[in-house]
């Protein structure tokens, strides 16, 4: 009973916070951007704060949202559709934004998803192999992930996208949704760069629990190194990878910008880049409240996986 009041307690503190990030993102984001595309729009600062009527909207023709009320009104307004899931119309695509967004977002969870388990199938295999053999391998690999989760995306993505356009041709680019070749791209540049780093992640945990004094009595007992690895070292280390991996998950979720701009998937990612370029206020407030849960509920989902498997990161938290 009592470890499972200390699990409610966490998971309560966890939401707590949640919540709390989630508001002040969405504050954060209301304001600046409201008060940015006014200012872009013609308004001068004072009217801003007196919250005159003024309106945000593509430069060039198209529809405007207004912005009526003074900013606390609005703002009131704001978080009472973000509560109902109700953004409004989207200035640029002429639908309401939970439609819109609804509608694109299974395309940026494909690769979220997809990149998300190629790097945990690379990564966590990886990351075990180098801790336990040591010497020359554990140095290659650890190298190598970390060359790889450091080299910039952008290079990556286009050294990519060359070898697909001018050599072997089977990585087709801008056909995320229609063909299932379209996702192979974008996801092995964003699961190439998560898997190095969830390697070096695993490696630093496995490693850490082989030099504990529990792994060397084990060994001085007799016991068999796979029977010590299955059932000690690894339920130890597991822990802090699956702490990692909930941001992991969630950055990859929110982290498909770049490659949904460069291989023309259009996403949630690519329409909330084109919002911003058409000044779309109601759709990126949308969008980046959306973004903020999914990191988030990645993260709660996560930790507590891992807390439930390591009560010391429960206790540490």
């Amino acid at each position: 009973m009592a470890g499972g009041g200390a699990l409610l307690g966490y998971i309560i503190r966890r939401l707590l916070w949640g919540v709390l990030t989630l508001w002040l993102t969405v504050t954060l984001t209301f304001f600046t951007l409201g008060i940015t595309f006014r200012l872009a729009s013609g308004s001068s600062l004072l009217e801003v704060l007196r919250g005159q009527v003024s309106s945000v909207g593509p430069s060039q023709g198209g529809p405007a949202y207004e912005l009526q009320g003074s900013p606390l009104r609005q703002y009131a307004a704001f978080l009472w559709g973000t509560g109902r899931l109700d953004w409004g119309d989207s200035v640029s695509q002429g639908a309401p934004v939970r439609q819109v967004l609804l509608e694109r977002f299974p395309v940026t969870g494909k690769i979220g998803l997809i990149s998300f388990a190629l790097a945990v199938m690379l990564g966590v295999p990886l990351g075990i192999y180098a801790a336990v053999r040591g010497g020359v391998v554990d140095f290659a690999i650890s190298w190598t992930s970390a060359f790889v989760y450091s080299f910039p995306s952008p290079v990556l993505m286009t050294l990519l996208l060359a070898l697909s356009v001018y050599t072997i041709g089977i990585f087709p680019v801008g056909m995320a949704g229609a063909d299932w070749r379209g996702y192979l791209l974008p996801c092995l540049v964003l699961g190439l760069s998560a898997g190095g780093y969830i390697a070096r992640i695993t490696r630093a945990s496995v490693a850490d629990e082989l030099h504990r004094d529990y792994v060397r009595t084990a060994r001085a007992k007799g016991l068999r190194k796979l029977l010590i690895y299955r059932r000690h070292v690894l339920r130890n280390a597991l822990g802090p990878v699956l702490a990692a991996l909930g941001p992991t998950l969630g950055l990859l979720l929110a982290g498909s910008f770049p490659v949904e701009y460069a291989y023309e998937i259009y996403g949630t990612g690519r329409l909330l880049l084109d919002g911003f370029a058409q000044q779309d206020f109601p759709l990126i407030l949308g969008g980046v409240t959306l973004y903020t849960v999914l990191v988030l509920g990645s993260n709660l989902l996560w930790e507590v996986v891992a807390s439930l498997i390591d009560p010391r990161l429960r206790a540490g938290g």
